[in-house]
């Protein structure tokens, strides 16, 4: 039987999360929950994911859905502000399971060069909805820092590719699931520069629009992506 994964993604709409050094951490963890989605989907696993634009889906709403969903795993994928540095992964304080899937979360992302700040109860001021209020193995996932040095590893969408694909071989290790990358391709067709509406035929071209796009609106974030990779969301 297939295992079932639900990805909240933090922040969106009228909140923003974490703004700085021209990042918000909506954006930031709409493309790393993307990423992860399709990692899991690539390898038959069944997702759902909260959103898939810029829109306000905060916890009161996630909760429900994903408790609905009664998934084998719920991640909400976050990143953190504060001036730290490194990734670090929340759970209900006592469960073994949830520890351990904190810690394989951690030891899969930190593998990219981000620091490994370990696994933390959800408890006091660090009372999170997505991981008390979730009838199943859930996390809240930190991914980095966006007001430090961290930027180094977020600051393209290859980098939250590999954030969202290293969050993805995380949860099919708890689970169980052998998981098998796929090889990078270049895309064809047309691409979005997302938060505008323009679709362009050459990834170059694309590219250049959204780092020009980055300069003048600094704060952003635009990002490419092919437009056979949006879907909608599948409730």
């Amino acid at each position: 039987m297939s295992k079932k994964v639900y990805i909240g993604v933090g922040h969106g709409g009228a909140d923003p999360g974490a703004v700085a050094q021209g990042f918000r951490e909506s954006d930031l963890a709409l493309r790393v929950s993307l990423h992860c989605d399709k990692a899991l989907r690539d390898i038959g696993i069944i997702t759902m994911i909260s959103r898939i634009s810029d829109i306000s889906f905060p916890a009161a709403q996630k909760v429900p859905q994903a408790n609905a969903f009664n998934p084998d795993v719920s991640i909400d994928i976050h990143f953190n502000a504060g001036g730290g540095r490194g990734c670090e992964s929340f759970h209900k304080p006592g469960n073994a399971n949830e520890i351990r899937l904190s810690n394989i979360l951690c030891r899969h992302v930190s593998a990219l060069g981000l620091s490994n700040r370990g696994a933390k109860p959800s408890q006091g001021s660090f009372s999170f909805g997505m991981v008390l209020s979730i009838r199943a193995v859930a996390n809240l996932f930190e991914c980095a820092f966006v007001d430090s040095a961290d930027k180094q590893f977020f600051d393209t969408d290859e980098k939250l590719q590999s954030i969202g694909v290293a969050i993805a071989k995380g949860i099919c290790e708890y689970l169980g699931v052998t998981f098998t990358e796929k090889p990078v391709e270049k895309p064809a067709g047309l691409f979005a520069v997302v938060r505008q509406t323009t679709a362009l035929s050459s990834l170059e071209d694309a590219r250049a629009e959204a780092a020009r796009l980055n300069n003048v609106d600094k704060s952003s974030f635009f990002y490419v992506v092919p437009v056979d990779e949006i879907r909608p969301l599948r409730l």
